[in-house]
């Protein structure tokens, strides 16, 4: 078949699923939780963790820097939703936004938002450090590396407070804000 070029699976609806983050950029997630819009990231984390490396590196790069808080803050909302409805799983969303990511910002976005990872998986009973393993062998050096680091902290330089965030209690359920 000369002339043909191999497309990946998934390689449109990926580029679709990038494209709507981006074009959200200006508007935000919306007002419910989890939105529309956070269901395109769990889509696009699935595939990034279903993906070899070659699909991975291609979601990475092509997510513009510029929308690195964005990606950030499906950790947040993630963690949130994993906090609310006690499944664990969310976590490792909210965990991709940090793979696709790549601190391509300051890392120290990271940081914060990896005690919020950290605290909610404590809260459900799941081990922390677990979920953060298996998030590194899915990262770049740089990511694993932040990874690893985070979890070898002692508990007092991991939690919410040390990180400046606050648990509030809400109609909606909980939530986190950051001082």
């Amino acid at each position: 078949m000369t002339g043909m070029t191999h497309v990946e699976p998934h390689t449109l609806e990926i580029d679709r699923a990038i494209l709507e983050l981006m074009d959200s950029h200006a508007v935000g997630y919306g007002a419910q939780l989890p939105s529309k819009l956070d269901y395109t990231f769990e889509w696009l984390a699935l595939r990034y963790f279903d993906g070899n490396e070659l699909t991975r590196a291609r979601i990475r790069d092509s997510v513009p820097s510029d929308l690195s808080l964005l990606l950030l803050g499906f950790s947040d909302r993630w963690a949130t939703v994993a906090a609310r409805t006690g499944a664990a799983g969310a976590l490792e969303t909210a965990g991709a936004a940090h793979l696709i990511e790549d601190a391509s910002g300051d890392p120290r976005e990271n940081i914060l938002r990896f005690a919020l990872v950290w605290h909610v998986a404590i809260a459900l009973h799941a081990e922390p450090t677990t979920l953060f393993e298996r998030l590194q062998s899915f990262a770049t050096s740089r990511m694993a590396s932040l990874l690893r680091d985070f979890a070898s902290r002692p508990a007092s330089l991991k939690s919410l407070s040390c990180m400046g965030v606050r648990v509030m209690h809400g109609a909606e359920g909980v939530t986190f804000e950051y001082r």
